[in-house]
């Protein structure tokens, strides 16, 4: 079952572009929740066992496959064996180690407010070549997308968001209260990154 939703995600087809443009490579397959926090040091890897969480990075043509490395609350922390680790605060993404050009942090919406289509804003802060720290960003909106076969119970939202450096869009799905599947910004060097819960 897992090999082949790293297939599915692997053979994801569309375009997905950063800042100044819109992402259609939506996958149709159920994603990761419930997750997000400030990680232990790359390096320190996670027991490949218990749940799994499988990230596409589209844009690089990379799948990963992490596991639970920390949970505090609606935070966790994912990892693979080797230390790469990406952070979600019940679904929404806040940090990730590794991958290259990361995600340093991030100040987003609750989860409450993605659901209610409240008005909001978003900063995301990043890393310059000579270890510098800026910061990008961005006032949001929410609006129902359109529906997906795959996940006929699940309401579709997305997230559009303009900022000095360009737009963002990313696409959620909800289902029982907690995220089932989304497709979120993490920098202009990687793109989006496509999250699913892999089936134990």
């Amino acid at each position: 079952m897992i090999g082949r939703l790293i297939l599915a995600l692997t053979l994801v087809s569309g375009t997905v572009s950063g800042c100044g443009g819109k992402a259609t490579a939506l996958l149709a397959v159920p994603v990761a929740a419930v997750l997000g926090r400030t990680a232990p040091a790359p390096g320190t890897g996670a027991a490949a066992k218990g749940p799994s969480l499988v990230a596409s990075l589209p844009t690089q043509g990379r799948v990963l496959q992490l596991y639970v490395l920390d949970r505090d609350g609606p935070v966790t922390t994912w990892a693979t064996p080797d230390g790469l680790q990406i952070m979600l605060r019940d679904g929404l993404l806040i940090q990730t180690r590794g991958l290259g050009f990361d995600l340093m942090s991030a100040t987003v919406p609750s989860l409450g407010q993605i659901a209610a289509m409240t008005p909001h804003t978003r900063s995301h802060y990043y890393l310059e070549g000579s270890d510098t720290a800026f910061r990008r960003d961005y006032s949001c909106t929410v609006e129902t997308g359109a529906a997906d076969a795959a996940l006929p119970k699940a309401r579709h939202l997305v997230e559009t968001c303009n900022g000095p450096a360009g737009f963002i869009t990313n696409h959620y799905w909800m289902q029982g209260g907690k995220l089932v599947k989304s497709q979120q910004w993490v920098s202009q060097g990687i793109g989006y990154a496509v999250m699913a819960n892999a089936p134990q």
